[in-house]
């Protein structure tokens, strides 16, 4: 969208804090703003924020599951550089705002 400053790359404006609609085509960055296609806390990849993401969580924290590396940034929602039951909790949180 011409007139819009999209560089920090998050889908909000720089400039007037507009949300760009975004254009994902075929690929894993918006075409206008270069947001990443994906949200945080979805861990299993699904394109979708649901509690099993959460369960995801907890099972690599008990050491019963193995996520990649990808799947490891989007699971530390809190952003402290692990993954723990505490980003399953925040993810549980951002489930249940979205009602």
């Amino acid at each position: 969208a011409p007139g819009h400053d999209w560089s920090n790359a998050d889908g909000i404006c720089a400039e007037c804090g507009a949300e760009c609609e975004h254009d994902f085509g075929d690929g894993d960055n918006c075409t206008i703003c270069g947001k990443p296609n994906v949200e945080p806390g979805d861990a299993n990849g699904d394109g979708k924020l649901t509690a099993m993401d959460a369960r995801w969580v907890l099972q690599y924290a008990a050491d019963i599951r193995k996520l990649d590396e990808h799947q490891l940034k989007l699971a530390d929602v809190n952003n402290d550089g692990k993954v723990s039951a505490i980003d399953a909790r925040k993810i549980l949180q951002m489930v249940a705002n979205q009602v």
